[in-house]
């Protein structure tokens, strides 16, 4: 863990700079920097975890003040149905299967809505005025960001679903000589789903599990079929990427994914 276990800005961009530095040194294997937290996959047969801990402390202490410290940072703008037929899918069967009252249904976005002191359309026109920045990346899995609005007046607080959307549901259904087993995918998080969960703004890159409260629906940001212009790795985004939303039809998206 680094720094205070706050939502910082500033800590983020040391936490980078400490990661830049660090990499540069002998035995260290790869860094996986966090929001406020770095793991750090070192090779103990060229460095000690000792000479790891002093080199630590050592690029901690040497580093500049970040008030002046640029980073890559790409504008990625994305297609998004606000309020979507499949969450709300996911979600009824959520009700049926998992859990059958709770203040985050029937709608996840009007929760949202009611748990920030606001309307339906004043919440619309924050998500589609927003640009949530990359903080961290793939901690949960497959490249799935972890993102905050720049513009603390755009920042929306909601807590997670309890208990989680489960992976898939499995139903049962008996006749006179044969059990039958079928399966229901709309207890799924949808692949492309945008959540919030606390105070950041996440996209789900496959269908899943997830606790997040599901506000709409977007495109894949993990493709492990093809690259190119966008898709250079698997995952779509980077840190420091500001993610901006703009308002299509369920029509329109649909066609995206044929």
């Amino acid at each position: 863990e680094y720094g205070n276990q706050t939502i910082d800005l500033n800590n983020r961009f040391r936490l980078f700079n400490l990661e830049q530095n660090l990499i540069q040194n002998e035995g260290i294997v790869e860094i996986s920097p966090g929001i406020s937290s770095m793991q750090i996959h070192y090779d103990n047969t060229k460095i000690s975890v000792d000479e790891l801990v002093h080199t630590i402390t050592q690029e901690h202490d040497a580093q500049d003040d970040v008030s002046n410290m640029t980073v890559p940072s790409r504008v990625v703008n994305l297609p998004i149905v606000l309020n979507d037929r499949w969450n709300l899918e996911a979600l009824k069967d959520y009700a049926q299967s998992i859990r059958s009252e709770a203040p985050y249904l029937p709608s996840n976005f009007d929760f949202v809505a009611r748990n920030n002191g606001i309307d339906v359309e004043r919440l619309r026109e924050i998500v589609l005025s927003a640009e949530y920045m990359v903080l961290g990346l793939g901690d949960v899995y497959l490249g799935c960001p972890a993102a905050l609005p720049v513009d603390p007046r755009h920042r929306l607080v909601c807590p997670k679903f309890n208990p989680a959307r489960t992976y898939v549901g499995v139903r049962y259904r008996k006749s006179r000589t044969h059990t039958h087993t079928q399966t229901n995918n709309n207890r799924y998080t949808p692949k492309g789903a945008v959540g919030i969960g606390g105070a950041f703004m996440c996209a789900y890159p496959l269908r899943s599990p997830g606790g997040y409260q599901l506000i709409g629906r977007s495109l894949p940001i993990w493709n492990m079929f093809e690259k190119g212009e966008n898709f250079t790795e698997p995952w779509l985004l980077r840190h420091f990427d500001r993610i901006r939303f703009h308002e299509v039809t369920h029509e329109e998206l649909e066609s995206q994914f044929d």
